[in-house]
C-alpha cells in the first residue's frame, strides 16, 4: 500500500510540473471561432500575480501574428493600444479563482476576427 501510495504522489507531482501559465477554450481555436476563453493561472510562470490584490485590477495586452507580420514579434491588430497608466475596462481580465489557485479569465466574444478587425480575407492569423 505504501508503494501504491508513493507511486500516486509522484504521478500528481509529475503531472501537476506540465501545467501550463495560460489555457484557452475552446482547445483549437479558429479564426470564426464564436468565443475564446483565455485562463492564466497565477500560481505558474514567474508567479508576478500569484497572491495580486486587487484582484479586479489585472488587464491583458493582446494582439496577433498574422501570415502579413514579418517577424514572431510585429504584432498586428493590437487591442486598444493603449496607455498603461489609464486602465481600459474593455481588457479587464475577470478574477475567477482563489487560494491555491489564483485564476483569471479574458473572454474574446464574436468571433477572433471580428474582435481585432481583421477585414482582409487574404491576411491569417498565425498566433
Amino acid at each position: 500500500m505504501k508503494k501504491f501510495l508513493l507511486s500516486l504522489l509522484g504521478f500528481l507531482c509529475f503531472v501537476n510540473s506540465f501545467s501550463q501559465l495560460l489555457s484557452w477554450s475552446p482547445a483549437f481555436p479558429t479564426e470564426s471561432t464564436t468565443t475564446l476563453e483565455i485562463t492564466l493561472d497565477a500560481s505558474k510562470g514567474n508567479k508576478g500575480l500569484d497572491f495580486y490584490t486587487p484582484d479586479s485590477d489585472v488587464y491583458v495586452h493582446t494582439g496577433v501574428i498574422t501570415n502579413l507580420s514579418t517577424s514572431p514579434n510585429d504584432w498586428k491588430y493590437v487591442k486598444f493600444n493603449q496607455n498603461f497608466n489609464s486602465p481600459n475596462a474593455l481588457l479587464n481580465a475577470t478574477y475567477v479563482g482563489s487560494f491555491p489557485f489564483q485564476k483569471w479569465r479574458f473572454t474574446i466574444s464574436g468571433g477572433i476576427r471580428d474582435y481585432y478587425g481583421i477585414t482582409n480575407p487574404a491576411e491569417t492569423i498565425q498566433k
